[in-house]
């Protein structure tokens, strides 16, 4: 199994939230996972559906999705942990992202971190919400070191490594959001 079958077993008092970057990768998941009774997702047509039943489900329950980076709300316990399972490195292939990179080298890691954040924010809603992830992308390591300088402060001081060098982002306290 992956490290998120290692994580899954371990929070069956709560939501979890898991961001798969793809849809492919999404299936993959969910092909794998040894706890299938316990997993949703969704296609492009139903995310409304499927995200209603998330929200009244007892947990256990685990959304698995590869489209809830922004704009969507998990706050308090609709959902307490989030799992990305993939770095999310944007498209370098377009020629706005490679205009962009030639521009500024930094721009792909920016837009990284900013996604990760967007990310584990989307389970931090409020000053007293909390709420735990994992990194389960061994990419995360490099990526963490050679990037966390676009982190915002509070994201930055979440991140600790575990067992064996995983990064975990613990205790996430939410920076205030422009309304």
């Amino acid at each position: 199994g992956s490290g998120v079958e290692l994580s899954t077993p371990l929070r069956q008092d709560r939501k979890v939230i898991v961001h798969t970057t793809s849809y492919k990768r999404r299936d993959t998941f969910m092909i794998r996972s040894r706890f299938k009774d316990t997993l949703m997702s969704h296609a492009r047509s139903d995310l409304e559906m499927v995200l209603a039943k998330f929200k009244a489900a007892v947990p256990p329950a685990v959304l698995v999705s590869p489209s809830l980076v922004r704009g969507y709300d998990f706050a308090d316990d609709l959902a307490r942990t989030t799992i990305v399972v993939k770095v999310p490195f944007p498209d370098g292939r377009s020629a706005v992202m490679k205009a962009r990179k030639a521009r500024d080298p930094d721009y792909p890691d920016y837009v990284t971190m900013k996604t990760l954040e967007q990310e584990f924010g989307r389970t931090v809603r409020n000053s007293l919400d909390w709420s735990e992830g994992f990194v389960c992308d061994s990419d995360f390591v490099w990526f963490w070191k050679k990037a966390k300088r676009f982190a915002g402060e509070a994201f930055r001081q979440s991140v600790e490594w575990r067992g064996g060098g995983r990064p975990v982002v613990v205790d996430l306290i939410p920076e205030p959001m422009p309304i």
